[in-house]
């Protein structure tokens, strides 16, 4: 990094216009060549600026200080054009200090406000080049704010998604992309795109890397983070989020992909996604060996060739799918050649540009080991899952389950009794410290779905593992209700292990999003739940303050205890015994002069009993939840059904892990399939599952407590 003494106070000339530049253009030059370089301090460089206001006799080719030093023969005009060229020459040449301070001095002077944009946006690439992304955010912000919509250029847009990338926002980095990928699209001067042959092969290149890039990234989105992205209504994001919604269950190379494709291309004809409908088309489909140990491997079925499956296009299938769909349509998709040529166009482009097809697997097992604890102190638990998997498996019985005891099990002899059962996927371990044993048990190279996420070695590639963890649930309360207009949550939450976990994580989730710290109120039993409860409502504050009042006037005051006002919103941690006691709490300590504070609340809450005799306390909160519990679109009702009649005692925790059960089985021959498709979700009874990095994360469902029961909700 080139280093110069950065200080507002530096050379701020108390003259203006015509009788300061010559001044500046002199003291500029002496100033900037005494300026050192040092190592650079950014590790992310935004792209230089291209002015639109530099004129022709400013020499493209010379370097900065040669350009200041032509400046001093130039009339006061002139010489700021040469100037704000140096400036430019400075980010160019990746002297970000030197670019930086001579932007923050032109600034100073009088010049034309799309000079002054210029200069603006050359100020936030250096800064944050420089590292100072929260300065660089401030400065794009107060272009946006200051200037007229027509100069918010593509080079703003990049701009910004460099800036929110590097503060971890990735929500507003998508945004501004698609605002960026809009206005570079409108460069390439086609009509639409069934045009796209027009292009030149490296501009369709470059075009079709932006929009795959794009789509790499929202394709991994979960549910709350893709509605968060839609919100913000940028251009073309309807139609990626509709593109999502419309196949995020068809796996690679079914003829449900393709007819959903179809379907989608004749509503969003001219959207730029069109453009990657063959790559995901026509994805290949592997059908391997079925993975087995390394000393078992049979030779005839490794020789197994890739099956190119390529479903047919004709304007028949696509008629049939717009007149199947009318309702689904918002465009004019009666004239279906329209279409048609697109994806002439599009299977073009990919044989022109040579791109490549990413093959996607599909494997079939039929060998399963079951890992659980069948025996001893976990048993229950372990047992439940068993239960989930074998109601899973009585409606698909296409697999043999082999049952291991893991309280019981010799691990060293493991690999002999896979190699004796020829087990070729693999369901478990469940506690930590096993998931752990299998993952170091040498010679081992079975595909699996571990049901924890290891605490210490890396997933291997063909590992796999679920994630229930309660503090991925109190991640995504955050978010969702980080979005709405609450500002000041405080987290109440009850002073245990796990409780302590998901209170952290919201607040952490909460700041990271906000930029707002939330108090955490922890509460035991006892008259300590009590003081710590108005403590964290202020109400001890108000009663002092009566107190003192009766003092002064010697006498009783009529009043009335008040909780804090500033308090929005309640995020409640514990089990549905300790939120009985805490939620009344909160509705007595609300003063009936404020705004009845909403409350909500984990899945912890919620054990299941939906009987509202016994749950008239909790009228009103919100909490999150697994389908299986939950009376929405998403829960398998049968299944919802046959738990309770089964097991009419069963709490929502093991309620939770019998669904966990019932989803393991279900993903078995699915969950290849997602690693090369990451649109794909499972919707299961534990949640939408997704794959990331190896790992299946949820996205769990909301309901309330209401006078006739719990229903499902929509939090937004």
């Amino acid at each position: 990094m080139d280093f110069c003494i950065l200080s507002q106070s530096n050379l701020i000339s108390p003259y203006k216009g015509t009788y300061s530049v010559t001044a500046f253009v002199l003291f500029s030059a002496l100033f900037l060549a005494s300026c050192t370089s040092a190592p650079k301090k950014s590790v992310v460089t935004v792209p230089a600026i291209e002015s639109n206001i530099i004129d022709p006799k400013v020499d493209m080719t010379i370097n900065a200080e040669e350009t200041i030093a032509l400046a001093s023969d130039q009339n006061p005009t002139e010489a700021k054009k040469f100037l704000i060229k140096a400036t430019q020459l400075y980010l160019e040449q990746e002297y970000n200090s030197k670019a930086l301070w001579l932007a923050d001095k032109l600034l100073s002077l009088e010049v034309s406000e799309q000079e002054r944009y210029d200069l603006s946006l050359i100020k936030a690439q250096a800064l944050q080049n420089l590292g100072y992304s929260e300065l660089a955010l401030e400065s794009l912000t107060n272009i946006e704010e200051t200037y007229p919509q027509l100069y918010l250029t593509e080079l703003f847009y990049q701009t910004s998604v460099t800036v929110y990338l590097s503060l971890d926002k990735e929500i507003l980095a998508l945004n501004a992309n698609l605002y960026a990928d809009e206005l570079n699209f409108k460069n390439y001067n086609i009509a639409d795109l069934t045009d796209i042959t027009e292009l030149t092969d490296d501009e369709r290149t470059l075009l079709l890397e932006k929009i795959t890039q794009f789509w790499q990234q929202i394709e991994r989105l979960p549910s709350w983070k893709l509605n968060s992205l839609k919100s913000y209504n940028a251009p073309q994001v309807n139609g990626w989020v509709a593109l999502l919604s419309k196949i995020k269950t068809d796996p690679p190379a079914s003829l449900e992909l393709h007819n959903n494709l179809i379907q989608w291309s004749a509503k969003y004809p001219n959207h730029p996604a069109i453009l990657i409908i063959p790559t995901l088309e026509q994805s290949r489909e592997v059908v391997p060996s079925q993975p087995r140990l390394p000393t078992l491997i049979d030779k005839e079925q490794t020789s197994s060739k890739m099956v190119e499956k390529t479903p047919t296009k004709s304007t028949t299938i696509i008629n049939h799918a717009a007149n199947n769909n009318k309702n689904d349509f918002t465009n004019d998709v009666n004239d279906t050649s329209k279409v048609e040529n697109a994806f002439e166009a599009n299977q073009q482009l990919l044989a022109d540009t040579s791109n490549p097809l990413v093959p996607t697997t599909s494997n079939k097992f039929n060998n399963i080991a079951v890992l659980l604890p069948l025996s001893g102190s976990q048993s229950v638990a372990g047992n439940t899952i068993l239960q989930g998997i074998l109601t899973a498996y009585h409606n698909n019985s296409s697999k043999k389950l082999h049952f291991y005891d893991t309280s019981s099990l010799d691990w060293a002899m493991l690999n002999e009794r896979f190699i004796k059962d020829e087990i070729d996927f693999t369901i478990g371990p469940i506690l930590k410290s096993n998931v752990q044993k299998l993952q170091l048990l040498t010679g081992n190279d079975l595909p699996g779905l571990l049901l924890n996420v290891p605490s210490k070695e890396k997933l291997k590639t063909n590992q796999y593992a679920f994630s229930m963890l309660p503090e991925e649930e109190a991640k995504q309360s955050a978010w969702v209700l980080s979005e709405q207009e609450y500002v000041n949550p405080i987290v109440l939450s009850h002073d245990d292990t796990v409780s302590r976990r998901i209170a952290k994580a919201f607040s952490k989730m909460w700041t990271k999003r906000t930029g707002i710290a939330v108090k955490i109120h922890y509460f035991s039993q006892g008259k300590a739940m009590q003081d710590s409860l108005q403590k964290g409502f202020d109400v001890n504050a108000s009663e002092n303050r009566i107190k003192q009042i009766e003092r002064l006037n010697s006498s009783p005051v009529k009043s009335e205890k008040r909780n804090r006002r500033d308090v929005d919103m309640i995020y409640l941690v514990g089990t549905t015994a300790q939120t009985k006691l805490v939620k009344p709490f909160i509705d007595v300590n609300t003063s009936r002069f404020s705004k009845q504070i909403p409350v909500f609340a984990s899945s912890r809450s919620h054990d299941g009993d939906d009987d509202n005799s016994t749950n008239n306390d909790l009228n009103g909160l919100v909490f999150t939840e697994a389908p299986l519990l939950l009376p929405a679109k998403q829960q398998d009702k049968k299944l919802s059904a046959l738990n309770k009649q089964l097991y009419p005692n069963r709490n929502g925790r093991l309620s939770r892990l019998y669904a966990m059960g019932f989803d393991s089985y279900n993903l078995i021959d699915l969950i290849s399939s997602m690693v090369d498709a990451p649109y794909l979700r499972y919707d299961g009874q534990t949640g939408t599952l997704r794959l990331n990095d190896n790992v299946l994360s949820r996205t769990l469902l909301w309901g309330q407590y209401q006078r006739n029961g719990v229903a499902a909700i929509n939090p937004n």
